[in-house]
């Protein structure tokens, strides 16, 4: 219990302190980060990484159970045991996808912790699709199209950072996830580049399991909040440089919805019983 109300109390006043700073850059200063901006963000990283640095490394994944299929609901916290049929599925998947969308698209990738062996992940099977420039530009109604087609529901994208997000879902239990880049895009290189250095690193692999477990352990009901601390360990692995400005650099860059937003399209989500929904990270 105490864990809990620490992990909470810790969260929300630093998401506070960053949705003051994303507020005070968008509205205020026209998108222009000041020094303050970034030394405010760069202190809440560091109260987050050393949070997170608590964590012992006794937690496992062979604590965690291992489902037969997959889907989540959108409400809730779940980190199931490594299971090996995910590759299986994400395949399968793959193939479907591609029949649909041939000759448009250029790869498609099995991304996200289902995609690590022997790491615990949420039992959502993650893709990610890369297409030539001149597709998303001239013809993404027929790429939304053909989805839409395949069973996936379209969920808008990403703004500035570009992006297309789809779900397939039965009703608010989400079982795949995809998201649509330009084959050439750093949002794209990005993602492949956590799969490959969790594959290629058994102790990322590891410590990345315990961060996973302990935070879903006490934040069950907290799913915003779960996802938000790991997604600072996770940046921050993928930081390119770590200069003093580096992490403030990325999050002004990132564009992240407030806590409000995020409140606001949850309850929007779940009044319209799944039927209404964002690209997660759209402001």
């Amino acid at each position: 219990m105490f864990t809990r109300v620490s992990y909470c109390l810790v969260g929300y006043s630093c998401r506070l302190s960053e949705d003051f700073v994303s507020v005070k850059i968008r509205r205020w200063q026209k998108g222009v980060a000041t020094p303050f901006d970034y030394s405010l963000l760069r202190r809440v990283h560091r109260v987050v990484l050393t949070r997170l640095s608590t964590i012992p490394g006794e937690e496992s994944a062979k604590n965690a159970t291992t489902m037969v299929g997959v889907g989540l609901h959108n409400s809730r916290v779940a980190v199931e045991g490594p299971n090996p049929a995910w590759g299986d599925m994400a395949g399968t998947e793959s193939t479907r996808l591609r029949k649909h969308l041939d000759p448009l698209v250029v790869t498609i990738h099995h991304i996200g912790s289902t995609s690590v062996p022997g790491l615990p992940a949420k039992p959502i099977i993650d893709l990610a699709i890369g297409f030539e420039q001149q597709i998303l530009e001239t013809r993404l109604p027929e790429v939304i199209n053909r989805m839409q087609e395949s069973g996936y529901r379209y969920l808008g994208d990403w703004k500035k950072r570009g992006g297309y997000f789809f779900e397939k879902a039965d009703g608010q239990v989400r079982t795949h996830a995809v998201q649509v880049h330009r084959a050439d895009s750093d949002d794209l290189r990005r993602l492949l580049r956590f799969r490959d250095l969790m594959r290629s690193d058994p102790k990322l692999v590891q410590r990345y399991s315990e961060v996973k477990l302990l935070l879903a352990s006490v934040l069950a009901h907290q799913r915003g909040l779960y996802f938000w601390y790991k997604s600072h360990w996770l940046n921050d692995l993928l930081l390119v440089h770590h200069g003093p400005n580096a992490w403030g650099e990325w999050w002004v860059s990132a564009r992240y919805p407030t806590m409000i937003q995020f409140i606001q399209r949850s309850i929007v989500r779940t009044l319209t019983g799944g039927r209404s929904g964002r690209h997660p990270m759209a402001v």
